[in-house]
């Protein structure tokens, strides 16, 4: 042992070798980690811009000149508003089922209407001429004039008139000579508007319910294919 060593204390010398053995070799050096690789950053795809096509300018228009009169065209009339008053009137032609106390009486029927319009209300002076058939087989004949006043709402209207008229009908015992009764009588109706045309004339269907009295009382229904037309001139105009 040497000198050296003979001098510290037994804990802090360090242990023999014992002769003959082979020194250890010193660790061989590590190699050196290499650093780890920072991710590149993702890049976007960006489109490239659109390029547009080439416009090509339209080739010049020739000048043809004004147009003939003759080759112009005019625009269509709108149809004039109806006017809160005005003119008005209608046709209705139609058929007719009465009762004469038990005797039953199909006609025919034809009636005329002139009058004007205040609004949504309207008034006619009318005649009308019945032709009809008992059914016995014995002719019928009705003449009628009146008053009839009619309130539209939308597509419908109603309407109420007075009438004075006679009824003539055949004697089953001479097929010369008639029985004839002056007559007063109410009548009633709804009428719809099937057609409706520009201007204010209408197609209309009319159903009614009628009372006259001849001294006995003759009354029934009615339905009636109604023509109206309506204007907005009135009693006086020039045009």
């Amino acid at each position: 042992m040497s000198p050296f060593l003979a001098d510290l204390p037994a804990e802090t010398r360090p242990a023999s070798v014992p002769s003959g053995a082979a020194t250890p070799a010193p660790p061989a050096p590590s190699a050196p980690t290499a650093p780890a690789a920072t991710p590149a950053p993702a890049t976007i795809p960006v489109a490239a811009p659109l390029e547009s096509a080439p416009v090509e300018p339209a080739p010049p228009v020739a000048w043809q000149g004004a147009p003939h009169p003759h080759d112009l065209v005019p625009a269509p009339e709108r149809p004039e508003a109806l006017a809160r008053y005005g003119l008005s009137g209608r046709l209705a032609l139609g058929a007719s089922y009465q009762r004469l106390h038990s005797l039953r009486i199909l006609s025919g029927e034809l009636e005329l209407g002139f009058g004007g319009r205040v609004g949504k209300q309207a008034m006619y002076l009318t005649i009308s001429v019945e032709r009809g058939r008992t059914e016995m087989g014995l002719h019928t004949s009705g003449y009628h004039a009146g008053v009839l006043s009619e309130w539209a709402v939308g597509r419908f209207r109603y309407g109420v008139q007075g009438r004075v008229g006679a009824l003539y009908l055949r004697r089953a015992t001479d097929t010369d000579d008639y029985l004839s009764s002056p007559s007063i009588g109410l009548r009633g109706h709804v009428a719809w508007d099937a057609l409706r045309f520009a201007g204010g004339p209408a197609l209309a269907f009319e159903v009614g319910v009628r009372g006259d009295y001849y001294h006995p009382l003759v009354f029934g229904p009615s339905l009636l294919a109604t023509f109206r037309w309506e204007s907005n001139r009135r009693l006086g105009d020039a045009r």
